[in-house]
């Protein structure tokens, strides 16, 4: 664990004469301003300080230093006499705590183990910076614990988006069988594609829960559930598998409501292309279920027409329009065309010197010429005429500035030389 800067200032003395002269106090009491009643103790034992003992200016800054050392304080100072030490307590803006959330901590609710977490290490109140000592001393209380449930477990922090979030990296707890409720079965394949896809991985609560209810309502989704809605999933008890090895399974209740239809599907086209050309690789018709991979796919496919004439930054932009009563839905594509893309040169140095010929002598290859399919087209027949049965591979080096084309042409390593 990495130990922090000793950041903490030392306020005005209220000493006597001859403790100014020694600095030498015995202060009858020992206050901490700025925590709980119930952290004074835990504070006290930090600090390695006695009330009615002797002390040192410098043994009480050391003591202040190990305040410091936990990362749970920025701005510490104090005042001294011998009736009492007065030690205020600060962090400014909060500055390097995070909140605390626990990942995949299964044999206890969270507010549960925030509990008894609190009553173990009484100066954590859900917050923790990773440069400081309470954060060790966190990580064992969270082992202490698992001890008392028979489990042997090694705790993680690791800093994450929005916080610190406290893992049991071993035993390897993981995400087991998933069940959707309500689901018809003509979902199975895709359901089953899905469990597959995320059964195995390790857990986190908070961040599994969110995968299952986001891919869970996009397979409805794309059937034209478009009302969908997942409830959060229920995770069941942790079961072992293998040696050091936990699954926890997990049902989840999908409400999918009405599907809706494709009303109508308008297509806005950019010169050089019209409305009819890009219709037809449209994977959506009137009628059809409002599948939104399904837009996406279909202005994925017209945007490829326009790059095989040439105009390689084409793209599509979409808007839906829903009828929550009726249940359809009107989709528009609009294209922009953008710049048109012209062939700068082709690079063949790794190709035999007749392949090198070939591709120089062929006038369809011509630099200037646009950078459209028929490339491709002739740089694969004057190729396939001399090494039939070898592959060749392609590499696009793209200027988006000046708008051209180098075409990076080799034959993969190992494939048939004739």
């Amino acid at each position: 664990m990495l130990r922090p800067l000793r950041c903490f200032a030392v306020v005005s003395l209220f000493v006597c004469a001859l403790n100014i002269l020694a600095q030498d106090f015995q202060p009858k009491a020992i206050r901490f301003e700025g925590a709980p009643s119930e952290d004074q103790a835990r504070l006290l034992a930090i600090t390695g300080l006695t009330p009615g003992a002797r002390m040192t200016k410098e043994q009480i800054e050391a003591g202040l230093g190990k305040l410091a050392d936990t990362g749970s304080f920025t701005d510490l100072s104090y005042t001294v006499n011998n009736q009492a030490l007065v030690i205020k307590l600060g962090s400014t803006d909060n500055a390097g705590l995070l909140p605390v959330r626990f990942a995949n901590f299964m044999w206890w609710k969270p507010e549960e183990l925030e509990r008894l977490l609190e009553a173990e290490v009484p100066i954590y109140h859900g917050q923790l910076s990773l440069t400081g000592s309470l954060t060790t001393d966190v990580e064992a209380g969270l082992v202490k614990l698992a001890k008392q449930k028979g489990l042997d477990i090694k705790v993680s922090a690791l800093r994450g988006s929005g916080g610190i979030a406290l893992s049991i990296e071993q035993p390897h707890i993981l995400v087991g069988d998933i069940s959707i409720e309500d689901a018809s079965p003509a979902f199975g394949p895709k359901i089953s594609d899905f469990v597959a896809g995320i059964r195995g991985q390790d857990l986190d609560l908070a961040m599994t829960a969110r995968t299952i209810a986001s891919d869970a309502s996009d397979i409805f989704r794309n059937a034209g559930y478009l009302d969908v809605t997942v409830d959060p999933p229920a995770f069941a008890e942790p079961r072992p598998q293998a040696v050091g090895t936990y699954a926890v399974d997990a049902k989840v209740a999908v409400h999918r409501g009405d599907i809706y239809k494709v009303a109508q599907l308008t297509i806005v086209p950019d010169a050089p292309l019209k409305e009819s050309d890009l219709r037809a690789a449209s994977e959506l018709k009137k009628g059809d279920p409002a599948a939104p991979m399904g837009l996406l796919i279909s202005g994925q496919k017209m945007a490829r027409l326009y790059a095989d004439l040439g105009y390689l930054d084409a793209e599509a932009t979409q808007s839906v329009s829903l009828d929550n009563v009726a249940h359809t839905a009107s989709y528009t594509l609009t294209f922009t065309a953008r710049s048109l893309y012209h062939l700068a040169g082709i690079v063949a140095g790794s190709l035999p010197v007749d392949a090198q010929t070939e591709l120089a002598k062929d006038k369809r290859l011509a630099p200037g010429l646009p950078a459209d399919s028929s490339i491709l087209r002739a740089i694969n027949e004057d190729l396939h005429r001399l090494y039939p049965n070898r592959a060749v591979k392609f590499a696009l080096r793209m200027d988006r500035v000046a708008h051209t084309v180098t075409y990076v042409v080799q034959y993969p390593a190992g494939t048939a030389r004739d």
